[in-house]
């Protein structure tokens, strides 16, 4: 395998090799793409001189497959472990912070002396890494006395008394190795690039209709750092749904890592990417992290085609550059647009039978069949609106807020605003008598009948509303009033009996009440 490709012999055996000099490097990261799921795309960069070996002290914990090393030079990386200063307050005991230094040992036990002298090592039992001082941590003290050698175990000490207070201290650290060769007369520039967990953002929208005809849209962004310390480093906020299947499994190159728990994230990880989040009660959570769109009022207009745009549907917005300390976190504005905007009440009345034709007590979704004042608008921005909480306000006041799903620039889209309390609404579904008839579907029998609806609407508001019926019925229809719209909805292809919905709009005006019937046909299963 080596042979077919002749410098890389040589280069293992350099790579490889025992004793080389190490330089310590920087490579700080330059640049941050962040997606909503808490994952975000690292690059850092730094320039070598020559050839030579680098050590970064900063070792990353990349996923799976996303580490990767652009260079016009030839590169080999590893994971080793190396004794670096580290500030005390990144030690992994107490102890370390007395190595080198003189002190009283004062014990558990009254009746033994304090032990004074130099504390040369701390040897901790078993390879436990205490974080701060406790007398039961096993492991023990290497201390140099007037009268000799002196083995502690630091689960007899009480106190220690020490002289001075390190500002850093030497603690085993894993390490990044770069290898380095074919660099060029001025050097190399390496660009490291990997997919990280700590950083991420959370997008949200508020929506001013103060004005009656035209709304004000706004987008912002809230972005958590959990990573490490940015220093004006470029950020790019993603939106889309990429398919990220190793996302969630740590690189074997990571530090510390096992082929085990490599394996074994491997097989949780493969269980957990074959669930679907269709039919799951939290569609709607999930849908905000992964732009997913279920139909909650109806099909969502994407917008025209953008001549600007090629290839697969990921947006990365710049926000410049920011400054952001690891665990804080930052809001800011990203961006703004106006549109034109209809008010409607939308009244969707979910189906009640199951695939088999039978009524039952839930429905086919989440909502409990009430209409709801909404707002239809066009995307104004230059860039999609991302699946995100969607805040609607007018003169200060908060009216609602609702889940705004992925819509394209110029695109049409529905949010809920709150429920039209002072629009009554009535549906009633009764079997036709002497409708029923047994057919055979394969092995079952059903009964075949024919069911009539009505839908009533009042509008007690002194003023008119624009109003939207949805009715989604499991059958074939047989006839509507008024020549309702009908669609075949999309879980209703492969079952016994398909799945439309009936569309009505019309305007209703102050106190009018309005009636819409339908009738359609339907397999029970006895």
């Amino acid at each position: 395998m080596l042979a077919a490709i002749p410098w890389l012999g040589g280069f293992l055996a350099c790579a490889l090799s025992i004793g080389v000099e190490e330089t310590p490097i920087e490579a700080p990261i330059v640049r941050v793409a962040l997606f909503k799921n808490g994952l975000a795309v690292i690059d850092r960069r730094v320039t070598v001189p020559g050839p030579g070996r680098y050590r970064l002290d900063s070792v990353p914990t990349p996923a799976h497959g996303t580490f990767w090393v652009e260079s016009d030079a030839r590169v080999l990386s590893r994971v080793e472990s190396r004794d670096v200063e580290v500030p005390i307050e990144e030690a992994d005991s107490f102890y370390q912070e007395i190595v080198g230094r003189r002190a009283v040992i004062f014990f558990r036990d009254g009746r033994l002396p304090p032990a004074e002298g130099l504390v040369q090592r701390w040897i901790p039992f078993n390879n436990q890494n205490a974080l701060t001082f406790s007398p039961g941590q096993a492991g023990h003290l290497v201390l140099e006395t007037e009268t000799g050698r002196t083995y502690v175990d630091t689960s007899s000490i009480v106190s220690i008394r020490s002289d001075g207070h390190p500002s850093a201290v030497a603690a085993r650290r894993p390490v990044l190795l770069f290898d380095v060769e074919g660099t060029g007369e001025g050097g190399s520039t390496l660009r490291i690039q990997y997919l990280a967990n700590g950083l991420s953002w959370a997008p949200s929208y508020r929506i001013d209709t103060s004005d009656p005809k035209r709304l004000h849209l706004e987008q912002s962004a809230v972005l958590l750092n959990e990573l490490e310390d940015l220093d004006q480093v470029e950020v790019e906020l993603i939106s889309g749904f990429p398919n990220l299947e190793f996302a969630r499994i740590t690189s074997p190159l990571a530090a510390q890592s096992t082929w085990t728990d490599f394996f074994q994230q491997l097989q949780a990880g493969g269980a957990a990417n074959s669930q679907s989040i269709f039919g799951n009660r939290m569609m709607t959570q999930q849908a905000i992290t992964s732009n997913f769109a279920p139909a909650m009022l109806g099909p969502v207009s994407m917008g025209p085609l953008d001549p600007e745009r090629e290839g697969v549907d990921m947006h990365y917005q710049p926000i410049g550059r920011v400054d952001l300390a690891k665990g804080a976190s930052l809001n800011l504005s990203v961006a703004t647009g106006g549109a034109d905007y209809e008010r409607i009440v939308s009244w969707t009345v979910p189906d009640v039978r199951d695939s088999q034709g039978r009524r039952r007590r839930g429905s086919d979704s989440d909502d409990d069949g009430s209409p709801w004042d909404a707002l239809r608008f066009r995307n104004p921005l230059k860039i999609p609106m991302t699946t995100a909480p969607a805040l609607v306000v007018a003169s200060g006041q908060l009216l609602g807020q609702s889940a705004s799903l992925w819509v394209n620039p110029g695109g049409e889209t529905t949010l809920r605003v709150t429920k039209a309390l002072s629009v009554q609404t009535r549906s009633i579904e009764l079997e036709r008598e002497g409708s029923r008839e047994i057919v055979y579907v394969g092995a079952d029998d059903f009964w075949r009948t024919e069911v009539d609806g009505e839908l009533v609407v009042r509008n007690y508001r002194t003023e008119p509303v624009t109003l939207e019926i949805r009715r989604r019925f499991s059958g074939e229809l047989i006839q509507s009033s008024e020549t309702a719209e009908t669609r075949l909805l999309e879980e209703g292809v492969a079952t016994v009996n398909r799945r439309s919905e009936l569309v009505w709009r019309t305007t209703l005006e102050a106190g009018e009440e309005h009636t819409w019937t339908y009738r359609y046909r339907v397999l029970v299963n006895k």
